[in-house]
């Protein structure tokens, strides 16, 4: 039987880092899947840690993680794998995941797209890349996994995305990279070259 997931939408958040649809999430030229990285308000992401650290301490006592052979708990990590880290500044963000890759009816493996809307619910095309500080909501499911005693933990699952407020991605150079607002003066008479590298990628 199918396991049954729990399918829950998050509070709106800042985007952080996007790979879904439009790209992947690699590491040492592997591909990982798609990944969205949101960062919530204090309140939400209290409740969030919060609600992660529940699950784990109720997984950990339920039959469905018990030794198959003694009947006990099985042995947990310490500190298990969760669905969320802290950046450099001490800001916390959450993690949300899933393959990007489906088997199609052959049992060939095709690629997956993750469904994203926008405000007035209206599907996006699978097109659009989100970039940094775009406001969103996610569509997600947590599962508890329990592999070993060495890889275990909480994991959010990837299912949708609404798009709030769209930031795209790669808009390219301009004076609002380095900080700068628009005042009144000089105005370029053409328009200035287009290959100066931005020095703040958004991603």
């Amino acid at each position: 039987m199918a396991k049954q997931y729990e399918n829950l939408t998050s509070a709106k958040g800042k985007a952080n880092y996007f790979k879904v649809n439009t790209t992947v999430d690699t590491y040492e030229g592997n591909e990982l899947g798609y990944v969205a990285n949101v960062y919530f308000d204090e309140t939400t992401t209290k409740a969030m840690v919060s609600n992660c650290k529940t699950r784990l301490e109720t997984a950990k006592e339920s039959p469905e993680f018990q030794n198959e052979k003694t009947g006990k708990p099985k042995k947990w990590l310490e500190n298990p794998f969760v669905p969320y880290a802290t950046d450099e500044d001490g800001n916390v963000f959450f993690k949300f995941k899933t393959s990007h890759l489906k088997k199609d009816a052959d049992g060939n493996d095709v690629k997956k797209y993750i469904p994203v809307f926008d405000s007035k619910n209206k599907p996006i095309s699978s097109d659009v890349s989100i970039g940094n500080g775009s406001i969103v909501k996610i569509a997600y499911s947590p599962s508890v996994y329990h592999v070993n005693a060495n890889v275990n933990g909480l994991k959010f699952f990837l299912n949708a995305i609404q798009v709030l407020d769209l930031v795209e991605y790669g808009g390219g150079s301009n004076g609002g990279n380095f900080g700068f607002g628009e005042e009144s003066g000089y105005t370029a008479p053409v328009d200035p070259v287009d290959d100066i590298d931005d020095p703040f990628p958004e991603e």
